[in-house]
């Protein structure tokens, strides 16, 4: 099972930039003068296209508070800390999930193919799916640093779906990501991630079905196990 690297890699940084790469600790006395250092506060930048939706609890709000509190989360000094980094990034992921709509997301990605899961598999394929991309995307969040995330604006497609236009923001280059929302019973979620017009639902798509064509679901979701379990043991 192939894994999107390159610019797309960056797609599920989502809400996912950070100020602060951390690195291990040589020996104790960094790791206890990690946890002594103040923490580097996240830039957050909402131009004025977005503002107004920013003060409401619409997706603009939903972006802005969740990257503000990932980034405290990666910018914390016992990140650093290898004892201390996998609570640190149970955190992050529970941040994560809690505006992200995993069931949504499975069911686009497996789109035609759903039909080939039983309930029981298709609860099984969402937590599965959510762990592999949690550990895959947590490696490239990790690696970046001095970077701004700026929120451009917001497009409403319809009454229940909207875009929210992002830039991340380096000294050498300018990152476009939009993030796709839908709204149900009055709560907004993520659904989708774009980069450069490329949505991360449809690349997972794409690479779920050659798999599909050939294999059951049960060979399927032993596969994206065994997936997820080899990128848990390089964490």
């Amino acid at each position: 099972m192939r894994i999107i690297k390159s610019a797309l890699a960056i797609a599920l940084v989502v809400i996912f930039v950070t100020n602060a790469m951390p690195k291990e600790a040589a020996d104790t006395s960094t790791a206890t003068a990690a946890k002594s250092a103040p923490a580097k506060e996240p830039v957050v930048i909402v131009e004025s296209a977005a503002t107004k939706d920013a003060q409401t609890s619409g997706p603009v709000a939903i972006v802005q508070q969740t990257v503000v509190k990932v980034l405290r989360v990666l910018a914390d000094p016992k990140y650093k800390d290898p004892s201390e980094r996998r609570k640190l990034r149970d955190k992050i992921r529970s941040i994560l999930l809690d505006v992200v709509d995993m069931k949504n997301i499975s069911l686009l990605t497996l789109a035609n193919y759903r039909s080939k899961f039983s309930d029981e598999q298709f609860e099984t394929f969402t937590k599965l799916f959510s762990q592999l991309l949690f550990s895959t995307y947590i490696i490239h969040l990790e690696t970046y640093s001095d970077e701004k995330v700026v929120i451009t604006g917001i497009e409403k497609t319809s009454a229940s779906r909207a875009r929210v236009k992002t830039k991340t923001v380096s000294s050498t280059k300018e990152i476009p990501i939009e993030f796709g929302f839908a709204k149900a019973d009055q709560k907004w979620t993520l659904y989708d991630v774009y980069i450069e017009g490329v949505s991360l639902v449809k690349n997972y798509r794409s690479q779920f079905r050659e798999i599909l064509l050939n294999k059951s679901s049960a060979q399927f979701l032993e596969r994206l196990r065994e997936k997820v379990k080899e990128n848990e043991n390089k964490l």
